[in-house]
């Protein structure tokens, strides 16, 4: 029984041979893992080593999804062929607009709680620019469509017609909150698209996201300049903001995500997104 307790011992003391093989493609890694090594660090090993980014990486073992945090030797276990490779399956998600309608994000809290505003381009970003045509990686307004009265154009075309259908205008609060689907997602970037010639208020964006809709941790500022309160839109371009989230938040799942302006009541928005992991 001794001997066999020490057998086990040593095996934890030395590094774990994992073979990681990418499900629908041809591609695998076999990396030496160190003593202690969790699947957050096998992860970032297969990254490093040329494979996907980490936060779409979801590891299968046998059946099984792998948390970040569960540790390879407990399923190495105590098999008996010391020279045979832990099998681990990957499979790579894309990084998505998390914070759509048809992806199943909710709007809260005062914007959400009018019915008319979850009808409208702000959550629906897909519905205004289809994803078949300008591709999955387009952040608010692309090129050549900023141009105020060419952006109301598109958007009259995508059946939102003047003013108050376009446009989210912010409550007393100045936010928009976001509920995201499922479990959320690993988010990478987040921003919005706002209006600088019309009831542009609130000088600085703060973005927050959070894991149970009630502690908040910031993400980023965005300042917002002062352009004109009333304007011709032909002669102005929407601004598209975006902010990275920092790779500590990002590892984790997030839930929650609040766009907050100081002041910002009543201010204009046409888009928000959310990119990340689902």
């Amino acid at each position: 029984m001794a001997s066999g307790s020490d057998d086990t011992a040593d095996k934890t003391q030395q590094e774990l041979t994992v073979m990681v093989t990418a499900m629908g493609g041809d591609k695998s890694w076999t990396l030496s893992m160190p003593p202690g090594s969790c699947v957050a660090d096998l992860v970032q090993a297969v990254s490093t080593a040329g494979g996907p980014p980490a936060l779409s990486q979801r590891l299968l073992f046998g059946s099984q999804m792998l948390g970040r945090s569960h540790e390879l030797q407990d399923l190495a276990g105590d098999a008996a062929d010391d020279t045979s490779p832990l099998q681990i399956a990957l499979v790579q998600v894309k990084e998505l607009n998390v914070a759509l309608a048809s992806a199943g994000a909710q709007l809260l809290g005062g914007l959400g709680d009018q019915q008319g505003n979850m009808e409208k381009p702000l959550m629906q970003h897909d519905i205004a620019f289809p994803i078949e045509k300008w591709g999955e990686g387009l952040e608010g307004v692309p090129s050549g469509q900023q141009n105020g009265e060419v952006l109301e154009r598109v958007l009259r075309e995508a059946g939102w017609d003047g003013d108050c259908q376009q446009s989210t205008f912010l409550h007393d609060d100045g936010q928009v909150q976001v509920k995201l689907a499922g479990d959320g997602a690993h988010l990478t970037r987040i921003g919005f698209t706002y209006s600088p010639w019309d009831r542009n208020r609130g000088r600085e964006c703060v973005i927050e996201v959070s894991s149970d809709g009630e502690s908040y941790m910031q993400v980023g500022t965005m300042h917002c300049p002062y352009v004109t309160e009333r304007g011709d839109p032909s002669q102005h371009d929407v601004i598209n903001e975006s902010v990275e989230v920092p790779p500590e938040l990002g590892a984790d799942r997030q839930r929650f995500v609040r766009w907050s302006w100081a002041g910002g009541a009543g201010r204009r928005v046409y888009f928000v997104h959310a990119r990340g992991y689902p």
